[in-house]
């Protein structure tokens, strides 16, 4: 029974009562309420029934201050033709064509009718456009399908087919010593067995990022006759730059290492070396991380261990 038919049922039990009692005042006592309030739901008892006992909705109130509906369907015609602009832009649109309209006003529209996201207004105007049967530019929709990537879902990960094929890289700031500076932790994960490495630095140049790979990754894939093929890396000054000078875009191509890059304002894409990062028992100063890394089980790997993992999935491919 719902939340509804309960109280249909006891405003009618109370109704009852009354007539049982032949005492307003007794039954409204014990049903705690008062006698204008019996009588109002005795009235609309008599004019609709058992449903005129059901709690009726609430027009939603509209403020003195409120924006004229006029001026409201201006911002969001505007806001149609300009799904991505922000609401200062789009206040600057309106006042071109003598619509004298507050950022804020703006804002506040678009709050009301839940379009404060750049996501939410795509969504809103695809919407709008399947509605009148119109259809979007190919710029919308490439807006659409690029936003709808950003959106968070928990099933989504990075693949990677075996181990070496993609290293998430990245920059970590561990904290300040004093008498020493600033420290700096260079991680690198492996995005299919998320087999971790780092080392500490007192810098983030570029070198830093090379020496990580050249004494700690390389080396140790080589040794298990793997190779890595690609690192993923923000756009960083210590990872991005001219080939021929940037010493780790130098390092990447003597290596034969591809290097993808993260798009710009979604730091989600960093993927597990951010994740890797933000673990607490992995960023001490003991300088034991990758030992740790291999004995941290994971539930994207089924249970395994990143070492656990590297090794099955080696012997897989070996065999």
């Amino acid at each position: 029974m719902s939340t509804t038919e309960k109280l249909i049922k006891a405003r009618m039990g109370m109704l009852a009562l009354a007539e049982q009692l032949n005492n307003v005042s007794a039954a409204c006592r014990r049903a705690g309420i008062s006698r204008s309030h019996y009588y109002d739901i005795k009235e609309a008892f008599e004019k609709f029934g058992a449903e005129g006992l059901a709690p009726q909705p609430r027009r939603k109130p509209r403020m003195p201050n409120q924006t004229p509906p006029e001026l409201e369907a201006q911002i969001l015609e505007m806001t149609e033709r300009y799904p991505v602009y922000s609401y200062v832009r789009i206040s600057d649109q309106l006042k071109l064509v003598g619509v004298g309209v507050s950022p804020s006003t703006v804002r506040a529209v678009w709050a009301r009718h839940g379009l404060t996201l750049r996501i939410q207004r795509l969504l809103w105007l695809e919407q709008k456009t399947a509605a009148s049967g119109g259809i979007l530019t190919e710029r919308q929709i490439r807006l659409l399908q690029k936003h709808r990537g950003r959106i968070a879902d928990p099933e989504q990960h990075v693949e990677a087919a075996y181990p070496g094929y993609l290293l998430c890289q990245d920059t970590y700031f561990v904290g300040t010593i004093k008498g020493i500076g600033k420290i700096y932790m260079q991680s690198v994960v492996d995005a299919h067995c998320s087999l971790g490495f780092a080392k500490l630095y007192l810098s983030k140049a570029p070198m830093t990022a090379v020496d990580v790979l050249n004494d700690r990754v390389v080396p140790f894939y080589e040794e298990h006759a793997a190779a890595v093929e690609h690192i993923l890396t923000d756009n960083g000054r210590e990872f991005c730059g001219r080939e021929l000078k940037h010493h780790f875009e130098l390092f990447l191509a003597i290596q034969q290492i591809a290097h993808r890059r993260t798009e710009v304002h979604s730091p989600q894409t960093k993927a597990y070396a951010s994740y890797c990062t933000s673990c607490k028992p992995c960023t001490t100063f003991s300088g034991k991380r990758r030992r740790l890394a291999s004995l941290t089980p994971c539930a994207l790997r089924g249970g395994l261990s990143p070492g656990s993992s590297y090794s099955q999935s080696s012997r897989s491919l070996n065999g």
